[in-house]
């Protein structure tokens, strides 16, 4: 399976990161970059995190309340990772579902993102935290620093007994 790296360094202003998600298409978003920036504040310290390309499937139809407690994508999360996706690719993602994020707004509502291919743009948007869609789900992320460390050899175990390839880069 493959993986994409995100790093969040917390420099930008989440409206400066939707202006540079700007630069490559349409945007829409329920916020103003006032609210943007209050609601949707950059770490304190940088992040780097990884995940899946898609909403894993045995997530698809939960609610944001059914994940609670699972570390999920944030809002800057999914905006760095559409336009990285967009500058390595040139694919958009949630083609086919949307993906809700960990962040919760003060009244306790649920943001989400997608493209929407018959408005050819990015929507974000918000729905209540116990609501469940079929093609909505939050996108589970694990914590580069938290992961625990083990030998190469070890590594490699649990990759050959996952089905997966080790090869040596040169």
């Amino acid at each position: 399976m493959t993986y994409f790296t995100i790093t969040d360094d917390g420099k930008k202003k989440t409206s400066e990161l939707i202006a540079e998600c700007r630069k490559h298409f349409k945007v829409s978003s329920y916020w103003d970059d006032e609210e943007l920036d209050k609601h949707f504040k950059a770490p304190k310290e940088a992040t780097t995190r990884y995940f899946n390309k898609t909403v894993e499937s045995e997530n698809k139809g939960k609610s944001r309340d059914d994940m609670e407690g699972k570390p999920l994508m944030t809002f800057r999360e999914y905006v760095i990772f559409i336009v990285q996706h967009w500058k390595e690719t040139e694919e958009h993602l949630d083609l086919e579902g949307w993906t809700f994020f960990q962040d919760r707004l003060p009244d306790g509502r649920v943001a989400y993102g997608r493209w929407y291919p018959g408005l050819s743009q990015v929507r974000f948007r918000w729905f209540r935290s116990g609501a469940r869609y079929s093609d909505a789900g939050g996108r589970e992320v694990v914590s580069l620093s938290s992961s625990p460390t083990c030998s190469l050899e070890e590594a490699i175990k649990v990759c050959k007994e996952a089905g997966l390839v080790v090869m040596k880069q040169y």
